[in-house]
């Protein structure tokens, strides 16, 4: 049901809920390797975690390879290798703080309702980031959908493999920039907190077109890779060219939301995340794809976050961030 829900039709019913009972699997685990991972950046090691994530990624394809083009499993060879894959990110959270730990070390909890409270507070927008975005990636569904054909859907899905990398490279920075926020946080030194950010949106915009530019000559052959059909193949090579540029946008939005968690201040982040992808993009970029075809796409991302880029520069000018609360 989730899965119908969700889009899928025909085939790709059993596919994609035979997906989903396997994955499921691998949530629990993922949900604290994640969270380990996040706290090695905070104990002063990224290299490690840089390692661990592409040791992870690395085995991830390997086994991807082999569960489906030797073994020939299918779905659920895709399945098995991400649960495998996140199992050993676990084993490698674990293995770091039993015995390179800097200054976080692990300990029985003390069960506070009071900091337990303030820790999902504001952990408020990440969650509520992850589910919106779900939300919109149906509305996106369903318009691909209802406009546009099975070719468009396949090519998008191919040109999301180049894409991912801007979005890698912007939220790769906010992640960088948590640690560095926090000791700045801990020194009450506020007033370089917004200079971090700024620097930090406009050394990634710089590296997200340098990136975007010299993947397009080769982007045929990559894209190539990952479509059965040369309609197929135009439409991903289409999108990447105006998707990709769409998304070079987001930086500040992104960086943005990712900021106010850092700094306590979850509600402006929660309030990004939904307007951003909650009303805008969706609703933007489905009247978009109805009126004007596959470029709609591209046409709704670029107007949301041109529309939040606008308030936000306005409203980070005028923010006074001199006095924060910073927890003990």
């Amino acid at each position: 049901k989730i899965a119908i829900f969700l889009g899928a039709r025909g085939d790709m019913i059993l596919m994609a809920s035979t997906y989903l009972r396997i994955i499921s699997l691998s949530f629990p685990i993922m949900l604290v390797a994640r969270g380990l991972d996040v706290l090695i950046y905070n104990d002063g090691s990224p290299k490690y975690s840089f390692r661990l994530s592409i040791i992870v990624t690395l085995m991830n394809l390997g086994l991807n390879l082999i569960t489906v083009a030797v073994l020939d499993m299918g779905i659920f060879g895709l399945a098995i290798s991400t649960v495998m894959s996140e199992t050993v990110m676990l084993i490698g959270g674990l293995y770091y703080y039993i015995f390179k730990a800097k200054d976080i070390k692990i300990s029985k909890p003390i069960i506070n309702i009071k900091t337990i409270a303030r820790i999902a507070y504001n952990g408020l927008s990440d969650f509520a980031m992850m589910f919106v975005d779900a939300v919109m990636i149906f509305i996106l569904n369903q318009a691909f959908i209802r406009f546009l054909t099975p070719s468009h859907f396949e090519g998008y899905a191919a040109a999301n493999v180049l894409i991912v990398m801007f979005y890698s490279i912007y939220m790769g920075a906010s992640m960088g920039l948590q640690p560095i926020h926090s000791q700045l946080m801990g020194k009450g030194e506020f007033s370089q907190l917004k200079e971090m950010l700024f620097y930090s949106v406009k050394r990634t915009i710089g590296i997200g077109f340098m990136v975007y530019i010299v993947s397009i000559p080769i982007s045929s052959y990559i894209l190539n890779l990952f479509v059965d059909s040369t309609q197929a193949l135009q439409y991903a090579k289409f999108f990447y060219l105006t998707i990709g540029f769409a998304v070079m946008f987001s930086n500040l939005p992104l960086q943005t939301s990712s900021f106010f968690t850092a700094i306590n201040r979850p509600i402006e982040s929660v309030a990004i995340s939904l307007a951003r992808t909650l009303f805008l993009i969706p609703v933007i970029a489905y009247i978009s794809i109805m009126y004007m075809g596959g470029i709609g796409v591209a046409a709704g991302y670029l107007i949301a976050d041109v529309i939040l880029i606008l308030v936000l520069w306005g409203y980070m000018k005028k923010l006074d961030i001199s006095q924060l609360k910073v927890y003990d």
